[in-house]
């Protein structure tokens, strides 16, 4: 990881004045950066089971945040509660 910022008001300066890369290693060790990795994710096709665990995913991050006592399972059981009363659609 390379960061080069410069400047002694960095809060002041504009992003677009940080130089900053960020490699990532696939499976073979060899170096991904950030910009090929968001076009492979935007490639990428989710079914509806994947889509529908990471929408339950966001919803547990952003639930447990603010109120402790919500678990995963409390999350999906809510989840499949709405998809009952949607009559399945979802």
């Amino acid at each position: 990881m390379k960061f080069r910022l410069t400047g002694n008001n960095l809060a002041q300066r504009p992003a677009s004045t940080y130089t900053y890369t960020m490699p990532h290693f696939d499976f073979e060790g060899v170096p991904v950066t950030l910009q090929q990795l968001l076009a492979k994710a935007r490639e990428t096709l989710m079914s509806e089971a994947q889509r529908e665990e990471q929408r339950q995913s966001f919803a547990y991050g952003n639930s447990h945040f603010e109120n402790e006592t919500i678990t995963r399972e409390t999350v999906r059981r809510e989840s499949e509660k709405l998809k009952a009363a949607d009559g399945g659609q979802k």
